[in-house]
């Protein structure tokens, strides 16, 4: 049922990383259940460029969407095509367009509109380190256009994004740096510093809730490439430096897709260990050690990782229904009328997340028991019920604003005046049977706004 209403992150998201090294090239899309342990699946394949790594990913709730990266030859060629799959059906990429340049070592940030791959770099023999921020509209196809760029030029970002920001963690600019960029989704344009991470360190893996960013594992490339186990995070809506407060189960590069409440970060690079095939997760709100997940389908690195309810995506949100809300009185709970022993216009109100004693409201127009209550988004509303201890039906319907205090007004009269009761969703009200005092099968209805 919070899977179908929309208010917990879809129990089926999937997470997708696309090629790698094994140390050879790798031309296989992985998929995990995030919800669910377990070994990786294939997805299927590369079908655009094959065998390819260091790409940038994103994810919508219907596509993942792979660009750049680095493919095989005797000298390796950094590329600009962009690729897709849907979530919904496994299979091979189709072709997507094409990035403004040809790079690898990107990353890919997104919201459920538009996608933005930052950084990377064109050459591996001599690193022409790229500060390109390009964007997609992710419904559409076609070619990436230029957003803007980054504070510094980089390759190896660790990026991730809340529904409006998107947060670029780290990177390599020829030295590994602890640098934290932002830019706003919905506009194009250069970066902003944001703050600095706690370590220098690049090739990690970034995870969002629609809240917090979260830079997972990493490594920096002196004196050894030494690996992290690190997870650091940041309030995405401020800025700041960021936090350390959790560990991996294995120190490595790694990249990560995740539903907003956990991460799943896929394989990596461990020095001294190795290409690893390890799966582990975390909560992204409360950090910690990560468990272990499972197992990648082989080992490999330097796959990018999406996913179909990242913090982007407005906490996974699928549903239906209206989300949940708590706007000005949408924590407000009110009680009226009523008899003591005579019928009283009183009206009274509760905070519902806390405990303590019902205070004041104001009055209804008129002075009654046995009335039906029905709650919408911004308004409460009593109609019927007995107006005086000799039993008087009444018709009448009052409302009051809930973020407000005072009197009732006012709304109209029900078809006959009765003791009822009421239930409603966010833009209907229904009175429904009652007693005159004589028992009835009368349903009303009004419009609540």
């Amino acid at each position: 049922d919070a899977v179908m209403g929309g208010y917990w992150p879809n129990a089926n998201s999937t997470g997708l990383f696309f090629g790698g090294f094994s140390p050879a090239y790798v031309s296989t899309i992985a998929k995990v259940n995030i919800s669910s342990p377990g070994d990786a699946t294939v997805f299927g394949d590369l079908s655009v460029t094959g065998p390819i790594g260091n790409g940038g990913a994103v994810g919508s709730f219907t596509r993942a969407i792979f660009a750049g990266g680095v493919t095989p030859s005797s000298t390796p060629v950094a590329v600009n095509p962009i690729q897709y799959v849907t979530f919904a059906t496994e299979g091979n990429t189709a072709d997507f367009g094409d990035l403004t340049n040809v790079r690898e070592r990107l990353s890919g940030a997104s919201n459920s509109t538009r996608g933005v791959f930052p950084g990377g770099f064109a050459n591996l023999e001599s690193p022409d380190y790229k500060n390109i921020i390009d964007y997609v509209t992710m419904t559409s196809t076609g070619n990436a256009t230029d957003f803007g760029d980054l504070t510094q030029a980089r390759r190896a970002i660790a990026s991730a994004a809340s529904p409006t920001r998107a947060i670029f963690g780290g990177g390599d600019t020829g030295s590994t740096v602890n640098t934290i960029d932002f830019i706003e989704l919905s506009t194009t344009g250069n970066a902003t510093d944001f703050g600095d991470l706690t370590k220098i360190t690049m090739n990690a893996g970034g995870a969002s809730s629609s809240t917090r960013y979260v830079c997972v594992g990493g490594n920096t490339p002196t004196p050894s490439s030494t690996s992290f186990t690190t997870l650091e995070f940041v309030t995405i809506a401020s800025q700041g430096n960021a936090t350390d407060y959790g560990d991996l189960t294995i120190s490595r590069q790694s990249d990560s897709a995740n539903n907003s409440v956990k991460s799943v970060n896929y394989a990596g690079f461990n020095n001294p260990a190795g290409v690893v095939n390890t799966i582990d997760i975390f909560t992204i709100n409360t950090g910690g050690t990560a468990t272990d997940f499972g197992d990648a389908l082989t080992n490999n690195f330097r796959c990018r990782g999406a996913s179909n309810s990242h913090g982007g995506l407005n906490d996974g949100y699928q549903g239906t229904r209206p989300l949940p809300f708590n706007e000005a009185g949408g924590d407000r709970g009110i009680i009226a009328g009523g008899q003591s022993p005579g019928t009283l216009n009183e009206m009274g109100f509760i905070t519902i997340s806390s405990t303590g004693n019902e205070n004041d409201f104001g009055d209804l127009t008129q002075a009654r028991q046995g009335l039906g209550g029905i709650g919408g988004k911004t308004r409460a509303i009593f109609g019927g019920g007995n107006a005086s201890p000799v039993v008087t039906a009444s018709a009448v319907i009052d409302y009051v604003e809930f973020s407000t205090k005072g009197n009732a007004a006012d709304f109209g009269d029900l078809t006959s005046g009765r003791f009822t009761s009421g239930a409603n969703n966010n833009t209907r009200g229904v009175f429904m049977a009652g007693a005159t005092p004589t028992r009835g099968n009368i349903i009303d209805y009004i419009t609540i706004a």
